[in-house]
């Protein structure tokens, strides 16, 4: 609005100034800067400076000639400046201005730099401990399948030594049964001569071929194992690979006391 101009006259003023340039675009043209750049009277024109005023032209899709017309007619419209004479403080003080706002401008530019490097880095740092987690959850899993892995195999190498064992003291078994008939038959024999000589040979011929004796408890120490794995309260990421300890233990419910011929069970 110029100087000295009532509402109306402001608007009067605002659509003779377009309709010089845009002729029966001038509604279009009004509404396209009322809209997108919010220019709704000719003061709002007058205080752009070059740089908004070539803004201006870029929206309205304004040609070289016709953009420097524009131009032009806004710069005839401001009032020209005052000339001030100021004083060598007063003109200090204006630079101090001028800096301070300089600063602030250059202050916000690092920031919002600052602000955009911060959210690429947290992600890159995301990513790193995503990388380094699923590496180290990778490194248990496997681990933990390896562990598996081992107490199947110990299970089934122990099985098939206890069906052998079992196989072999069930030969024995019947071994020894079949020498207690013959023995019993023997001794209610009486018409034989040297029976006692006869029991030897008979029950050395089948205990010789197991010469070891000792308590079930011995070879149930050697035999009836469990096995289990022991974890350490802390843990080197390094050695996760190797976390858990696999070994074999003796465990006992009881322990017979049954003195007994033991077979060379393996």
């Amino acid at each position: 609005r110029l100087e000295g101009e009532s509402g109306e006259d402001a608007n009067a003023t605002w659509t003779r100034f377009l309709t010089q340039f845009f002729g029966d675009q001038t509604e279009h043209i009004e509404r396209k800067l009322s809209a997108e750049l919010d220019i709704k009277e000719l003061d709002d024109l007058l205080y752009l400076d070059s740089n908004e005023l070539s803004q201006v032209c870029t929206t309205l899709d304004l040609s070289f000639v016709q953009s420097k017309n524009f131009k032009k007619a806004i710069g005839r419209m401001k009032p020209l400046p005052l000339i001030v004479t100021i004083s060598s403080q007063e003109r200090a003080m204006l630079q101090e201005v001028d800096t301070a706002f300089e600063q602030t401008i250059d202050i916000q530019q690092r920031l919002r730099s600052h602000v955009q490097s911060m959210e690429s880095h947290i992600a890159t740092t995301q990513a790193q401990i995503d990388r380094h987690f699923g590496e180290l959850i990778d490194a248990l899993q496997k681990r933990k399948e390896s562990l598996h892995q081992s107490l199947i195999a110990w299970k089934s190498s122990k099985a098939e030594q206890i069906s052998v064992n079992i196989k072999h003291g069930a030969s024995y078994h019947t071994e020894l049964k079949a020498l207690k008939h013959a023995v019993q038959a023997l001794l209610g024999d009486t018409a034989v001569d040297d029976r006692e000589q006869k029991m030897k040979t008979m029950v050395e011929k089948v205990m010789q071929q197991n010469v070891h004796s000792s308590h079930v408890h011995n070879y149930l120490s050697k035999n009836a194992k469990m096995v289990g794995v022991t974890f350490t309260d802390e843990i080197d990421v390094n050695m996760v690979a190797s976390y858990g300890e696999f070994k074999e233990t003796v465990e006992l419910k009881a322990e017979p006391q049954i003195v007994m011929s033991d077979v060379e069970l393996k």
